[in-house]
This record gives C-alpha cells, structure tokens and sequence, in this order.
C-alpha cells in the first residue's frame, strides 16, 4: 500500500508495467471479443486505416478541413456501432479499451499538455514513501467485521449502525458531504478496524491513502525538524488517516499548531480526513485549544461518530 519508499525512476518503472498491464488486458478482452463478435475486429480495423491515412487525405485534398471533419464523421459512426454492439452484448463501454489505475494520467504519472505536471496519483505515491510505513492492515476489511461478539443487544446495534456508515463513507469517496469524519469512543470499540475498512475500500477503489497514529505523525514531524529536512507533504493523500489522536507527545508549540495546520489545510482544500480519538469532547478541548476543537468538530467539515459500550478485546478472549 505505498509504504516503500521509491525514487522518481522507480516510479516511472512501475507506472510503466502498470500501462503494459493494462495493454495486455485489452488485448484480451478483444481477442475474445473478436472471436465471438467479427464486427467488432472490423470496425477497429476501418479505425484504425481511416486514422492512419488521414495524413496522406490531407495532403491531397483541395479542402483540408472538409476532409478532415469527413473522416471525424466515419470514426463517430464506427464508434456508434461499436457501442452499440457492446451494449447489445451487455458488455461496458470501456470493455475494449485499456482500464487504467488512475483514469487522469492513463497511468502515466503526469497530466497536461506541452509542460506535463506530475498527476496527483503519483504525487501520493511519492508522498507515501517519506512515511516509515502505513498502518493499514489489510485483514480489516467490511467483509471480516463480526457482529458475533457483541453480547450487549444496544451496542451490537450501534457497532452494525456505525459500520454501515462507514461503508457508505467509503463508497461515495470522494464525494461525501461533510468530507471527514471524527470516531469517539473508549479504547477497544472497534474505531481503528472501521478506520481499516474504510482505508482498504478507499484504497481499492483506486484514491491515494495515508493512515498513520497521531504518535507517529508528530514523530515523523520532529525527526524533519532535527535533521532539517523537508516535512511530509500531509496535504498529498486524498485520504489521511490520523488513529489514537491523544496518544502523541505534547510538545509546546509543535503537537497541537502540527495537527491544527494539517487539519485546517486539507479542510481548505477539501480533501478528507479521517481522525480516531479515545478523548472526550472536553479533553479534547482542554488538549488541542480552541482552534484544532473547532475544525475537528465542525459540522461542515466532518461527521462525527461515536462508539459506545464494552471494551472488545476482551470479548474476542
């Protein structure tokens, strides 16, 4: 899940073989596509001879333009009845066409014209790497959340409630309103392995990840500070993750104006975070201020929810 760190040419690599595997499973689907559907092979075919002798069209034509928009024209048509064809099949629209991991760059790592900028999915990818590693354990899954080891009937029913909202969360990522969401709740109610979950989904669905544990976070900021290197670009994952917010070292000016400034940053941007405390309202208060309580709390920002009942360690003894 990202938690190598690579080089840029390491990244080119891999962005690479991730193109050539999704040529190669292109082809495939066409291979088999062709065989039980000729057509299709033919349309490709015309496509492809009216693209590749539009050069030589141009050149002899007394009309460039005409001619141009005349073979426009054939390749719209062909791509009608190519579609229709699919859709005739019940086949998707994309069946013929490479399906990339990030549909911005084609897997490429870099968007624009003429001066190409590094996509953002790349940009993840590199921010990941100055992390020591990501705490997303891929075990933690929807499909593994047990609803057997709960023996109080109220909690059950909140621990299944909390649940379907966090898949929910995690299935119309990146579109959600309010876009974070705070976990409260005593230790061991389960908020680090819906964190998972929703990382796992996220993650899945092809979006850029981060998890890390307040400790963690404020750790990787100090040892920046002591070696005067740059911090990590916080702002990069379209996903950032933050569990047991309170277990941290509280070190005057930097813990809380840390958090405070990474919080308030991705919600100006409008990028999601994801944050899992066992304080109360009131520490939270007392330990942050004012300004990271509001921003953590605020409701336009995120969604809070808290897990209430007995501690499930135990039961799982």
């Amino acid at each position: 899940m990202g938690n190598k760190a690579v080089t840029l040419r390491e990244l080119e690599y891999e962005y690479a073989r991730l193109r050539e595997k999704a040529y190669a499973e292109r082809d495939e689907r066409a291979r088999a596509a062709y065989a039980a559907v000729p057509r299709l092979k033919e349309i490709d075919d015309e496509r492809r001879f009216a693209a590749f002798s539009l050069g030589e069209r141009l050149y002899r034509a007394n009309d460039p333009e005409r001619e141009r928009a005349a073979v426009a024209e054939n390749i719209a048509r062909l791509n009608e009845e190519e579609n229709a064809i699919l859709a005739m099949h019940r086949l998707e629209p994309d069946f013929l066409k490479p399906r990339y991991r990030c549909a911005l760059c084609s897997d490429t790592g870099y968007v624009g014209g003429a001066e190409k900028t590094m996509c953002r999915c790349m940009q993840v990818r590199l921010a990941e790497g100055r992390f020591e590693k990501s705490h997303i354990h891929p075990g933690e899954r929807f499909e593994t959340f047990r609803d057997d080891i709960y023996t109080d009937e109220a909690q059950k029913k909140n621990s299944l409630r909390a649940r379907r909202l966090c898949e929910d969360y995690a299935e119309a990522f990146p579109h959600n309103e309010p876009k974070s969401l705070l976990l409260m709740g005593n230790s061991g109610l389960g908020k680090s392995f819906l964190l998972n979950c929703i990382a796992n989904r996220v993650y899945e669905r092809g979006h850029g990840v981060y998890k890390l544990t307040a400790y963690t976070l404020i750790e990787t900021v100090m040892q920046s500070i002591r070696s005067v290197n740059p911090k990590p670009d916080f702002l990069a994952p379209e996903l950032l993750i933050i569990d047991d917010l309170g277990t941290e070292q509280m070190i005057k000016n930097i813990t809380a104006e840390t958090l405070f400034s990474i919080v308030n940053e991705r919600q100006t941007a409008g990028r999601a975070t994801l944050v899992a405390t066992n304080l109360s309202r009131e520490k939270l208060m007392d330990f942050y201020g004012e300004r990271l309580y509001s921003r953590l709390i605020a409701p336009r920002h995120c969604a809070i929810l808290k897990l209430e009942g007995k501690n499930l360690h135990i039961a799982l003894r």
